[in-house]
This record gives structure tokens, sequence and C-alpha cells, in this order.
């Protein structure tokens, strides 16, 4: 039973599907297969054919696109467009916005058009497009000829061609002219015109070829032969084209070269003028333009700043008209670097400095010195007459002391000293200014006391106002430096006794009883300069016991050896030592040898007599034989003890036995 009921259910849906696929019709294309002829020239879109197609079944969404049977493949993409019409309710075969259309590349379109109403049921047919070729515009007056006087004006129609597009597209025209450079000009509207006056024409003519375009393809070009009559002979620069060095700083109106021009057309004139590259050049060189004379100008020429410029090269082109026609020549100028003269930048120099040593520099710097040439190297020389010698000069031009200069001794060292300092570059170019020295005296010396050591006496009892002595001191500077002034130093006294004034001389102040009789006292005299510089010295004072003041106390003198009192003492002492010295020497030479005859023997050796006779019975060239004389009665002996553990005991007469 459940079988059964199965296979009923399944009679009944396939009953169902069978009615339902077999109920369906297929769209079909009612205006195609169809065909159109397209120009080359389309660029825009718009409607080639609305499809007429129709389904029995009304509610069936019909849709078309173009199909794999489509050539060229890519038509369906790039040229050609489907496209549904919603206002018609129909679909479209378009042509692409933009699209290229080349007749000589694709001649045909065929386009597959299939159109499905959505249940698998399609139509499907053809649309060919054929591509229709453009006519390119055509002149219709050339090749032809034309003459031209050289009398007629920019403007002028030398000749208008005519030229037609079959299909009406705007047409434009170019020209190309042999020789090159011709002075004409073509307009779309056909005239060929001069650009310029036909004067200045030297050609005796021109083949312009004259192209037409429309906006689809090119016409075939064709040619105008343009003769020219009438033709100025044009005049001729024939000596130019060469290079002219010219050296720096050559002056204003100095000729350099000049233009030749020549000319058929005698009776034409001829000027002439110039143009430099760089146009700097132009500054410095002119050439006059009725003879053509290339000259300087009254600019200066520098080489230095022309070469940081980098322009010491100038092409000038110089041009010759005749008025209708000209001709053009170039010529170079090479300016080139000469050695210039250095130069002081003014004419007097003052330099002051101190008096000083050897090798004092008067200068802190040199001179600067002006040279254009940047690289070139300077020495410097000086004259100073007879006083050259006390200098010298360094290579940066610095002055210094040959010698120790000193301002204090006029004879020799000027404090003002007029000079000619030279300036020399390598190549020996000179510049001289003037240098005014002025050498300045500064207190370089100190005071120096003459007379010294000071040893000075006074009597005791002199009074207040009592001359003592003289000091005397000299400065070696003139002037304010070597004024002396002196003073006096008391420290060592407690008290100022004495006083001195500006000649030296020193004076008893106060009393000097408190300094006692047959001392010596010192004190100090000090000497000082206008420039504060002083030294000092020591007078050694020694006051006598005397009534009146010897000589001495006058005058400036060394003590004598036995008028200082510490020599008495020590030399008395001396004497005393010595005096007794020879007492006790004397006193041993009697107290230990028995007739003081010189028997002397060691008391420990017992040494024999020594005796320093002279041998007698010996003849002596001028004398007698002598009878020797007795022996001597030998001294007795005497014992005398020796001090305990001397090393060198008492010497003794005792004889041994």
């Amino acid at each position: 039973m459940d079988t059964l009921d199965m296979n009923l259910r399944r009679l009944c849906v396939l009953c169902v599907f069978c009615g339902l696929t077999f109920g369906q019709t297929s769209p079909v294309i009612n205006n195609l297969p169809d065909a159109y002829t397209l120009a080359e020239t389309t660029s825009t879109e718009f409607l080639l054919l609305s499809i007429d197609v129709t389904d029995a079944d009304v509610n069936d969404d019909i849709t078309c696109v173009f199909g794999v049977k489509t050539t060229p493949n890519n038509a369906a993409n790039s040229d050609f467009r489907m496209k549904y019409d919603s206002t018609t309710s129909k679909w479209g075969i378009y042509t692409a916005s933009g699209g290229v259309y080349s007749y000589d590349a694709t001649a045909t379109y065929v386009l597959d058009v299939e159109c499905d109403d959505g249940t698998g049921n399609t139509a499907q047919d053809i649309y060919t497009v054929y591509i229709e070729e453009n006519l390119v515009p055509v002149i219709n007056n050339l090749p032809d000829t034309a003459t031209l006087s050289t009398s007629k004006s920019a403007g002028y129609t030398v000749f208008h061609v005519d030229v037609t597009d079959p299909e009406s597209n705007q047409v434009t025209l170019t020209m190309v002219c042999d020789p090159t450079g011709c002075p004409f000009e073509i307009f779309d509207s056909g005239q060929i015109q001069l650009k310029s006056d036909a004067s200045t024409i030297t050609e005796v003519g021109y083949d312009v070829t004259v192209t037409p375009r429309d906006p689809y393809g090119t016409g075939i070009p064709q040619t105008l032969s343009v003769l020219v009559t009438d033709i100025n002979a044009v005049p001729q620069l024939t000596n130019l084209g060469n290079t002219v060095a010219v050296n720096e700083n050559t002056v204003s109106d100095t000729p350099l070269e000049t233009a030749t021009c020549t000319d058929t057309d005698a009776g034409d004139p001829k000027s002439f003028t110039m143009v430099c590259e760089p146009s700097a050049g132009s500054t410095f060189f002119t050439v006059v333009p009725s003879s053509g004379v290339i000259s300087t100008t009254s600019s200066i020429i520098n080489y230095e700043t022309l070469d940081a410029a980098m322009m010491t090269s100038f092409a000038c082109t110089v041009t010759c008209s005749d008025g209708q026609d000209s001709s053009a020549a170039t010529v170079t100028f090479d300016v080139v670097d000469v050695n210039e003269a250095p130069a002081f930048p003014q004419n007097a120099y003052t330099v002051a400095a101190d008096e000083g040593a050897v090798n004092t520099l008067l200068q802190s710097f040199g001179y600067t010195i002006i040279d254009d040439d940047v690289n070139d190297t300077t020495t410097f020389t000086f004259d100073c007459g007879t006083d050259t010698g006390y200098f010298l000069i360094s290579p940066a031009g610095v002055l210094s002391y040959s010698t120790e200069y000193d301002v204090d001794d006029p004879n020799f060292y000027p404090t003002s000293v007029s000079c000619t300092v030279t300036v020399t570059d390598s190549g020996n170019r000179t510049d001289t200014a003037s240098l005014a020295i002025t050498i300045y005296n500064i207190n370089d010396n100190e005071p120096i006391f003459s007379g010294t050591p000071y040893n000075w006496f006074l009597s005791g009892y002199s009074t207040v106002g009592s001359m003592v002595n003289t000091a005397t001191a000299t400065d070696a500077d003139l002037g304010t430096y070597g004024a002396i002034t002196y003073s006096l130093d008391q420290s060592a006294l407690l008290d100022e006794y004495f006083v001195i004034d500006q000649s030296g001389q020193v004076f008893v102040k106060t009393s000097i009883t408190p300094l006692g009789q047959s001392v010596t006292v010192s004190f100090d005299v000090i000497a000082t300069d206008g420039g504060s510089k002083s030294t000092s010295t020591t007078v050694e004072l020694t006051i006598t016991p005397t009534t009146t003041t010897s000589t001495t106390t006058t005058t400036d003198r060394y003590r004598t050896f036995f008028e200082d009192g510490r020599n008495i003492a020590w030399f008395t002492t001396a004497c005393v030592l010595l005096l007794l010295t020879a007492v006790i020497i004397t006193w041993m030479c009697f107290s230990f040898t028995e007739d003081g005859a010189g028997f002397i023997s060691c008391r420990k050796c017992y040494g024999q007599p020594v005796r320093h006779n002279r041998n007698w019975g010996e003849t002596h060239r001028g004398e007698k034989p002598e009878t020797p004389p007795p022996p001597p009665t030998p001294p007795k002996p005497v014992n005398k003890p020796s001090p305990a553990g001397d090393l060198f005991q008492f010497w003794s007469t005792d004889v041994k036995s």
C-alpha cells in the first residue's frame, strides 16, 4: 500500500513538471539578420538598431547580449554596446562613445546577437556593420609656379591654394620649404603670404610643399614653386672668425680688429653692429658702425674679476648690413692675465713704539697691499737713510728693532725716523709709501749710586743742621724719567736723626746724642726716578768722639784697615797668639838640649847624636887643609818622665851608654 502511494506521488510530480516544460516557447528576433554601413569618422555613441524580439510567454523577461560568435572578438567591448532602453522597453545595438573605427584596420564587424527569456530558451541572429572609408581632402590647383618680387612687403599673398573635402570635413593646411627658412606662412583658408619684407630674401626661389588634412586623414601633398625676382646682393664679411688676445687693463679706444665687408651692389650703404656672448663683452668691446673697427671701451678690463665670474673669453658676432640684407661673423676676444703692480692703499703711514730690545716689534701687523694678481707674492724693503740699520722688516712688512734701541742716548738713537717702504711683487713691479717712525722714551733704567759702599764718619758733637755727607745717584733715562729724588729709610735707628735734600746732601735733623759715641750705625738712602723706579744703598756711619770733624767726614773714601774697630780687635788677638807661640817654641828649644847645639834624641829610640858637621879633611877650592877639632864632651843624661799614652814621646837629649 505504501509502495503504491509513493509511485502515484512520483507520477503526479512528473506530470506537473512535464506540463510546465512543454508549455514554454522560445523568444523570436523579428528584425535580424540585418546590416549597417558606418562612417569610419564616427566617434560618438548612437543607436544602430533597436532589436524587435517577441515571446509567446508574455511574462518572460528578455535579455539580449553579444554572443561568442562576434568578430572581431573584442568588438563587443570596445566598439559596440548592447543596451536596454527603458522608454521603448527594447534592447538596442549602439556605437561606443570614443570608439575608433578604421576601414584599413577592420572593414566589417559581425555582431552575434543572443536574446534569452530567462528560462533557458534563446534566440540568436547576426547583425553586420560595414565601415565606410573616409575620403581625404584634395588640392585642386597644385602643382604650380608663382613669382615674387623683392619689393613686396610682409602680408603679401604669394598664392591661394584651392582644396576640397568630399565629406565637407574641416581641412587644415601645412607646408614645408626647400631651402628651409622660407619667408612664407600658410593659412587654412589656402593663402600663402610673406612673413617679412621680401627685400631681405637672398634665395632665387623656394619649393613650397603643401599638405591638406581633415580630422580623419591626410591628403596628397602638392608643390608650389616660388621664383624670386630682383634679389639684393647680400654683403659678406670676409676676415672674421679669428681669436684676438687682449691684455687686461688695455686702455680705452685701442683698436683690436677691423671687420671687412664686401657687397656687389656698389651703391648699397654698409653698417656694422656687434653683440657679444657673454653679454658683458659689450661692456668692454665696441664696433664703429661706419668703419667696422673693433676697439676697447672705457671700461677697465680686469682679468681677476672676469676670471672669478668665469668669463675671460667673449664671442662677439659682427653683423654687416646694406639696409636690405646682412651677414654675420664671429670674432673671439680672450682676456690675458698680466702682472699688475702692487699698491699701498695710502701714500703715508705712521708708526709709534716704545724703545726696546732687539727684535721688539714696532707693529702688530704688516701692510695691506692691493694687488689684483690673486696668487702673487710680495716682499718689503725700506730705506731710512743713515738710520736704516736700526730696524728690520719681515716678509709681511712688520718692523722690528735690529738692535737694542735706547733713545736715552740721543747721539745714536733718534726718537723720530723718516723712511720709505717699498713693496715688490714676483714680477718686480713695485710701489712705495712714506713711513714716519716715532720712538717713545720709556723708564727703562733704575737709579745707580756712585761711590758705594758709603762709610761715613760724623763727630758725636755735631749739631742739628750739620752736613753729614753727600749721596750721589744717576739715572740713564732722559727727561722726567731721569730726574731723581732722594729719601732716607731710618727705621733701623728708631728715629729720624737725619734728613736728605734733593741734591743728595744728608744733614743732621735731630740730636744724635742718643746714638752714642764710637759706634757705627746704618741707614738706607733711597733714590727714586721720575718713573717711580727706585734703588737704595746702605750708609755705614761711624760716630767719633772728636770735637772737630775730620776731613774724612766730608770726603767719600774707603775706610782704612785700622779705621774699622772690628779689624783692630781680631788683629790684636792674632798678634798675641803669634807672640805666645814664638815664646813656647823658644822655650822648648833651650829646655830640651844641653847646650842648645842640637843634640836631640828620642827617649824611646835613644837615637845617636845628630851632628851636621863639616867633613873635616876635605880640601875645598881655595882653602888649606885644617886639623879636625877634638870630639865634644858627651852631655849628661837628663831623665824626664814621658806622659803616659803619648804616641809621640817627648824629645830628649838622653844618650844610650
